[in-house]
């Protein structure tokens, strides 16, 4: 790869290819040193050098066309058989389609002929297979052009394609800043100023001779396409893992929006002991107790001046040391509630046992009779 298409300004040495690349590869054998190999002067150092050619598309519209040759046959013989069967109809039809296969067989034979008369040695070339006598020979070569496939040889390839596709100016050459920072590779290994790209061939049979038969810029485009589906297929990736990445990291539950901070004091005065007793609390949609919005809810966390008091379990309402409140049951279902519900600070004394009556209390009350909220009872 990196081969000159063509060699020089007239047919003639254009000619000279084949016997010029291999003169080329046989002066590096020549510098080969005597550790790595002995090399026999009666034996020829490359025994071939096999020239790819560019036939212009000729090979892949030659093997194009014969399957449509087939295909076109194929096709006809269907349209026989319907008109035997009195299915007009689908056999104008399948007509169309065999007269489009005919006029696309008549662009690729036009292609084929243009490229039938030129000879070989006229074509420019693509790329070379070169067969060495000795192992020896071959690994030599590999390793002084083992830095071959950097792309800053590739760089030169690019170089040399803007100035056949009159991309870049090659009268200014070798005294262009872009020519003199591509001219990396060793004078000695270049062919005729080109850098060469030399790798192990393929084996015979993997080689498929198609391939050999794409336009450059065909080719090109094949490759920018490649290249921006594999990017695209990278990002959609990163992507993903990022998302699993944040997915994975344990948080902390949001806190629940559109809270109410009720705060709630004595239903009177506070009685000399301090103590509080709150058995549930029930909310209604206006001042006259009227449609109770949730039933009984539950108290959570109880505070004071000081800070939290004591943390209740939010799944059974209960106090999580067994002191303060006890479960709190929906009055609905007219069961007891209030049970001991005495809430103790630290700073209080238990008063002294007293009759109901004599007991404050903020939920509507065991009677079952709904009464308006206290004022000291208001919502923030």
């Amino acid at each position: 790869m990196g081969l000159p298409r063509r060699l020089g300004t007239t047919p003639e040495e254009h000619h000279q290819y084949v016997a010029r690349l291999k003169e080329h590869f046989e002066r590096l054998i020549e510098d080969m040193p005597a550790e790595e190999g002995e090399r026999d002067p009666d034996q020829p150092i490359v025994c071939e050098v096999a020239l790819a050619r560019d036939y212009g598309g000729a090979v892949r519209n030659f093997l194009g066309q014969g399957k449509l040759y087939v295909r076109n046959h194929e096709m006809a013989a269907q349209v026989t058989a319907l008109y035997a069967e009195g299915k007009t109809k689908k056999a104008r039809k399948l007509e169309k389609k065999v007269a489009a296969i005919d006029t696309e067989l008549e662009k690729l034979g036009e292609n084929v002929k243009s490229q039938k008369d030129k000879l070989d040695l006229d074509r420019d070339v693509c790329q070379a297979h070169v067969i060495f006598n000795e192992e020896a020979y071959k690994k030599f070569i590999l390793h002084r052009y083992r830095f071959s496939g950097s792309w800053l040889w590739r760089l030169d390839e690019v170089v040399a394609y803007m100035e056949a596709e009159d991309i870049l100016d090659p009268h200014i050459g070798n005294g262009s800043p872009i020519r003199q920072f591509a001219d990396c590779q060793s004078r000695v290994l270049r062919f005729e100023g080109r850098a060469l790209v030399v790798k192990q061939a393929f084996e015979p049979s993997n080689i498929y001779c198609e391939n050999l038969d794409f336009d450059p810029r065909s080719a090109t485009r094949r490759r920018a396409f490649t290249c921006c589906i594999s990017f695209f297929l990278l990002v959609i990736s990163c992507i993903l893992l990022v998302i699993a990445k944040i997915a994975g990291i344990p948080r902390e539950a949001a806190p629940v929006g559109n809270k109410d901070i009720w705060i709630i004091g004595n239903y009177s005065q506070p009685e000399g002991d301090g103590c509080f007793e709150i058995c549930d609390i029930q909310m209604f949609a206006d001042d006259d107790c009227q449609d109770n919005l949730f039933g009984s809810i539950g108290v959570a966390k109880v505070f004071d001046s000081t800070g939290e008091i004591n943390v209740m379990n939010p799944l059974t309402h209960e106090a999580v040391d067994g002191v303060g409140f006890n479960r709190l049951t929906n009055t609905v279902n007219n069961l007891s509630v209030c049970s001991s519900a005495t809430w103790t600070p630290k700073t209080c004394v238990e008063p002294e046992e007293r009759t109901e009556s004599t007991r404050r209390r903020l939920s509507p009350g065991s009677d079952g009779q709904r009464r308006p909220l206290p004022q000291s009872l208001r919502r923030e």
